[in-house]
């Protein structure tokens, strides 16, 4: 056993004198004293190199060879030595990297790893079979869960194994404002249209306390594929036509409402994050998003919203205020100029989309192939063009 033969520096010391030796030297002995008293050739700083380890009353796990503790160093000697195998690599600890250690933890890791995608394959199934479609009937289809559907079948093309891809693959954002988007998704899946497909890339979807959660953008999807595809060319076809379910007439307005909502706050969120201005979930902002929409088009509310962000930013140049003074501020900036046109009958002019928030798939299916009205959705007021358009919201 290599480590059991002594150095030469203290070959020449008794099975009784070595014992001293450590003694003294666990004792708080000084290192000089000790090379001087027991004639050992090396310097105070190597003397620990030279010290045999104790042997322990055990069997490496890994090759059976005896177990071996380093003697702790003089400068620590509260701090125990190193437990390691005579023979082979094998250390007594959490960070052994020995060839044994690190194929049984990359065994555990293989095992772990099946074990959790199994747990997901499982809550994901069980989640199919709990909202598993009752009908693929267009005539018992909510506009808004239409709408979303054929949005989310135009940003997920199926792929050649027969899975909708993620949303994250998609050159169009599927919906403005990442929790509306959320939202649709959770309305698709609730509806038995669309489900989580197991087959998602690692690290898309987890399962931790009895909870399913998921990477909406990155997450592969599936459902019913045959029915999802006539449903789709169903919807497609009543659009061209305008052979609306009766219903649909009535809920145009509370999708478009929903999307209008979505930009604004989507824009909101946008201009205070570029001017640094810190903004939580707040309810007075879409209060107050609600209200100005009753009479503004999305375009003109990008108007009010840049004003408030902007006199924000101008005031926390000027004064220095806390964070939530300023939260506050940019929803009060908003509203009193909302207000100040509406008193005084103030033109107010639309702003064009700005280039790092595009358009989305939803607002596209909306207005270009159900409503047929284009960005009118975008430049004019929920009430007005649903009065002034024949061919637009309510009027197939």
């Amino acid at each position: 056993m290599k480590k059991q033969i002594p150095h030469p520096a203290i070959a020449h010391l008794s099975k009784t004198e070595t014992e001293t030796l450590i003694s003294d030297y666990l004792a708080g002995g000084k290192a000089s004293g000790l090379i001087e008293r027991f004639k050992i050739k090396c310097t105070p700083h190597q003397l620990l190199r030279v010290l045999p380890p104790r042997i322990l009353g055990r069997s490496c796990p890994v090759c059976g060879s005896v177990m071996i503790q380093d003697l702790p160093s003089r400068y620590n000697l509260t701090l125990p030595g190193l437990v390691h195998c005579s023979s082979c690599s094998h250390k007594d600890n959490n960070q052994c990297h020995c060839p044994s250690c690190t194929e049984r933890f990359y065994r555990w890791m293989k095992e772990d790893r099946a074990k959790r995608e199994a747990e997901i394959a499982q809550a994901v199934i069980a989640e199919r079979r709990q909202h598993a479609c009752s009908s693929y009937s267009i005539e018992e289809l909510p506009l808004s869960t239409a709408v979303a559907f054929l949005a989310f079948s135009k940003c997920c093309r199926i792929d050649e194994d027969g899975f909708y891809g993620s949303l994250d693959e998609s050159e169009v954002p599927f919906a403005p404002n990442g929790s509306y988007g959320v939202s649709l998704l959770t309305s698709l899946r609730k509806a038995g249209l669309i489900s989580i497909s197991e087959h998602s890339s690692p690290g898309t979807v987890f399962y931790e306390d009895s909870r399913l959660t998921f990477d909406p953008q990155r997450v592969y999807w599936t459902g019913n594929m045959e029915e999802n595809l006539r449903l789709v060319e169903e919807i497609e076809s009543r659009a061209l036509t305008q052979n609306w379910p009766e219903h649909w007439q009535r809920q145009t307005d509370a999708i478009w409402y929903e999307i209008a909502m979505a930009e604004c706050t989507e824009y909101y969120d946008y201009c205070a994050k570029k001017r640094s201005i810190r903004i939580r979930g707040d309810e007075a902002i879409t209060a107050m998003l609600g209200n100005i929409l009753r009479d503004y088009s999305v375009a003109q509310c990008y108007n009010i919203i840049w004003y408030g962000a902007t006199n924000t930013s101008d005031l926390l140049c000027r004064e220095k205020k806390s964070e939530a003074y300023a939260a506050k501020y940019m929803v009060s900036a908003c509203q009193r100029r909302a207000n100040r046109c509406r008193e005084k009958d103030l033109p107010l002019t639309a702003f064009k989309r700005d280039l790092q928030l595009p358009r989305s798939m939803i607002s596209y299916v909306l207005f270009e192939l159900i409503l047929k009205i284009g960005e009118r959705g975008f430049t004019e007021a929920i009430r007005c063009a649903s009065k002034n358009d024949s061919s637009g919201a309510g009027s197939p």
